[in-house]
């Protein structure tokens, strides 16, 4: 007795993880329309004061356990869908906020280096005006007129000597 007992079991043990695998909740929504009971829908329609207590239509029970299991798996792909756009909404927000950053990061570079163009142009104006009001010594009118004085005179006094050998 107690072996049968042990067989029954081990044999217990080795099957429960194929009967719990095999009740996955988690199973995923058929995408196309899969009628469980398979079969044509009977729907008979009511008139209104017949034997029935309504008017509307009637179900015989596959075919209302058809519409019933397509209300629950239209309910499940709406909410799996409504699930993916919520998430499809999240990252193309976390998306365009990301290059928005980058497109700003890549902005306020552009316009340092701008600045930066900006402030050298400006003391490279300064510089050039300081030198144009203070220039050099041999850059003024004063020693290019005396230099033209002194090349004048160099120039008339070789041709004077010149000529005065001549004679």
């Amino acid at each position: 007795m107690r072996a049968v007992l042990a067989a029954l079991l081990a044999l217990g043990l080795v099957l429960s993880p194929v009967a719990v695998a095999a009740q996955d909740a988690g199973a995923p929504v058929p995408e196309g329309d899969v009628d469980v009971p398979p079969g044509d829908n009977v729907i008979v329609v009511l008139p209104e004061g017949g034997r029935a207590p309504f008017a509307g239509q009637l179900f015989d029970p596959a075919t209302a356990l058809r519409w019933g299991n397509r209300i629950v798996r239209y309910r499940m792909r709406i909410a799996l869908l409504t699930e993916e756009l919520s998430i499809c909404r999240t990252e193309s927000e976390a998306s365009a906020a990301e290059q928005l950053r980058i497109a700003e990061e890549s902005y306020m570079r552009e316009i340092e280096g701008l600045r930066t163009d900006l402030r050298d142009q400006a003391t490279r104006y300064e510089e050039e005006l300081a030198r144009h009001r203070n220039p050099p010594f041999y850059e003024t009118w004063g020693f290019a007129f005396g230099m033209g004085v002194l090349a004048t005179g160099v120039v008339v006094g070789i041709i004077g000597g010149l000529l005065a050998g001549i004679d």
